[in-house]
């Protein structure tokens, strides 16, 4: 039986995720290993299954296994769950629907629709109004919710079986305690339903891996969460500065995505959130600079972090108006990849000080004074540089010949510079640049002439005139862009 399962999920994964995932930045290899560690379970068991009755051993064996490919196939339906979260042309979307539900992947229910009438549906989405649920309910597996403007009640004792659990936007007034029993529930998204309450009941929930608190009023947070010992991905919301004090010795060893979380209170990080130290992404806000060499060591020891974003703020405002921690060196750091920083920087990182294979940078409010590209330009693997506003408060920018060398993408937003100077050979892979609210800069001599690779110009908020010489393709200044395609 066990062999049937593997090989079902084998084939769904070669039908579907191999060739979707390759959009995704690093998904196709981990899909791959996947792929190939079920083949070779999928041999073992032939013999494996003929051998369970006589050793318990194997027997648990097989049972793990089983477990395995159930859990590989809850990660198409989360795979199906975030590609529900992109913009599509209404006829493609209407394509993908009819496809899917071909292929039994789900069911789509709209108002005034019964549950019941689906014969054996596992993943259900539901648009503009909930139906009623039967007792067939119970074969569920994934609910997902669209379009529910209206405060709903929802009775959760029908769905024991339940994995996945999305109500994104649904304004819920409260959630049923009945959530702490459905024991098999991984993924419980409450983003954007201004939930006030999170029931204690969710700290039965063993095997839940992701719980999506964003854009929710929620106050306190529940001490039962940090019971949750396989929570993979844990979101708080910014919206109600949810100041997060776990427990003494915390540990959540299972933990790999921690963001939102706000830290205006000294001890929250010292024999707690200092216990955590498996992180790949992580995002922090608010007075850092109340605990500054616990943020920095905190960062230090998470050696496998891959993206790490910190806003500083004074008095829990949205505004990053304070000093960002002086942070350690990112030396050993060697998967952190993205680095966002919103704060004042006293002084720019050495570079010997960045992370060795950081591939995207983004500042905001750092108020440098001097200009920040002689370091940048020499980090080799950069292809997204974003500097937004208040980030450099100078006049003049200059990239030097050969630095950049993979840049791709950059961005200036609501900067007051003037000058930006770009000698021959530098930014030789540049392909997309976006100004925006830049109304002070005026393009040097040189101006967009030595970037030959630029495919993509975007302005916004600039002054007319150079967006008229743009658009009209002529102009003194049309030398500079004319190798932009398309305007």
């Amino acid at each position: 039986m066990a062999e049937y399962i593997v090989a079902f999920v084998l084939d769904k994964i070669a039908g579907f995720l191999i060739e979707e995932a390759g959009s995704f930045a690093r998904i196709d290899v981990q899909v791959e290993w996947i792929q190939a560690e079920l083949r070779r379970m999928q041999c073992f068991l032939r013999d494996a299954e003929l051998k369970q009755d006589g050793d318990e051993r194997v027997k648990n064996w097989v049972s793990d296994i089983r477990d395995i490919a159930y859990d590989t196939d809850d990660l198409v339906d989360f795979c199906i769950l975030k590609l529900s979260h992109q913009r599509v042309h209404d006829l493609l979307r209407d394509l993908c629907l009819a496809r899917g539900q071909e292929e039994a992947l789900f069911n789509v229910i709209c108002a005034g629709d019964r549950v019941g009438s689906i014969s054996g549906a596992r993943r259900l989405a539901i648009h503009s109004g909930v139906p009623i649920f039967t007792r067939n309910s119970q074969k569920i597996r994934s609910l997902l919710c669209f379009d529910l403007i209206e405060c709903v009640p929802l009775n959760l004792t029908k769905f024991k079986l339940l994995r996945v659990l999305d109500l994104e936007g649904v304004q819920i007034a409260q959630l049923d305690s009945a959530v702490g029993d459905l024991i098999h529930l991984r993924y419980l998204g409450l983003q954007e339903t201004w939930l006030k309450n999170l029931p204690s009941s969710v700290g039965r929930l063993s095997n839940l891996q992701t719980l999506d608190l964003r854009s929710t009023l929620i106050e306190p947070i529940p001490l039962a969460i940090w019971k949750l010992q396989q929570l993979r991905h844990l979101y708080f919301s910014k919206f109600k500065a949810m100041v997060v004090c776990p427990p003494y010795r915390l540990t959540l060893p299972n933990l790999h995505t921690l963001k939102g979380i706000c830290l205006s209170e000294s001890g929250c990080i010292q024999n707690g959130l200092d216990n955590i130290v498996n992180l790949r992404e992580l995002g922090l806000y608010g007075d850092l600079h109340l605990q500054e060499e616990e943020v920095s060591r905190w960062i230090h020891i998470n050696k496998n972090l891959e993206e790490l974003k910190i806003q500083s703020s004074n008095n829990l405002s949205y505004i990053s108006n304070a000093a960002i921690p002086k942070l350690m060196s990112f030396s050993s750091h060697v998967r952190l990849y993205k680095l966002h920083l919103e704060g004042i920087i006293s002084k720019m990182l050495d570079i010997k000080d960045f992370p060795p294979n950081l591939t995207e940078l983004s500042l905001k409010d750092s108020f440098l004074a001097e200009d920040p590209m002689p370091i940048l330009e020499k980090l080799q693997s950069l292809r997204v540089l974003k500097m937004k506003q208040t980030s450099f408060l100078g006049k003049e920018l200059v990239c030097s010949s050969g630095g950049f060398p993979q840049l791709q993408y950059l961005k200036f937003g609501f900067l007051t510079f003037t000058t930006w100077t770009i000698e021959e050979g530098a930014l030789s892979n540049l392909r997309q640049l976006e100004i925006v609210e830049c109304k002070r800069l005026k393009i040097s001599p040189k101006g967009l002439r030595p970037v030959t690779t630029l495919r993509e110009l975007k302005l916004g908020f600039m002054p007319v005139d150079m967006k008229s010489k743009v658009q009209d393709r002529q102009g003194e200044n049309w030398y500079k862009i004319q190798q932009v395609l398309p305007i």
